[in-house]
């Protein structure tokens, strides 16, 4: 049996690049009969084992492996991280995430507000990421009918942006 170890800084900041990097943030979608449900889900892939056994070790989830489809490719290691605890996992991670802070937030807004979120808004944040999912930009600027978008709807942006406009006076300031 596995034994987790709490991560430090370094090991939060290393898995937040990973997902950066190797992984993904989606919505699984599955049909009980004719009505949709989601999960939320987290994965990272990668060819080393290394990888997938450290965030097993910090973080939970499961590990499995994928054959090469061709007989110059190598095994393929997956470590996935659902519902809560893929939540929990994003909450540690996305401050120090760049490229898939848009899925991480959207992904959060839908764990902490599923019991809350009719059927019509769930299929519209499991459409928006599954569209930034295949590098599209976000249709909409603004919340629509209980949308979340996350470059307008995001506490967590605006305090960057807000220290990033502070942090630019503050430069300008000092060259003049």
């Amino acid at each position: 049996m596995l034994t987790r170890r709490k991560p430090e800084l370094e090991d939060i900041i290393y898995a937040a690049s990973a997902l950066d990097c190797e992984g993904n943030v989606s919505l699984s979608r599955r049909f009980n009969g004719a009505v949709p449900s989601w999960t939320l889900k987290v994965g990272i892939a990668n060819t080393n084992p290394t990888l997938t056994n450290f965030l097993l070790e910090c973080f939970g989830g499961h590990v499995h492996t994928e054959a090469p489809v061709k007989l110059s490719k190598r095994i393929i290691y997956r470590w996935q991280i659902h519902a809560e605890n893929a939540a929990d996992f994003l909450r540690l991670v996305h401050p120090h995430m760049k490229l898939k802070r848009g899925q991480a937030e959207i992904g959060l807004h839908f764990q902490e507000n599923r019991k809350k979120l009719d059927l019509a808004q769930q299929a519209k944040l499991y459409e928006k990421v599954k569209s930034l999912n295949k590098g599209e930009a976000p249709a909409e600027t603004k919340r629509v009918d209980g949308g979340f978008n996350p470059q307008s709807d995001s506490p967590i942006l605006a305090e960057t942006q807000e220290r990033m406009m502070a942090h630019l006076s503050d430069s300008a300031t000092l060259l003049n």
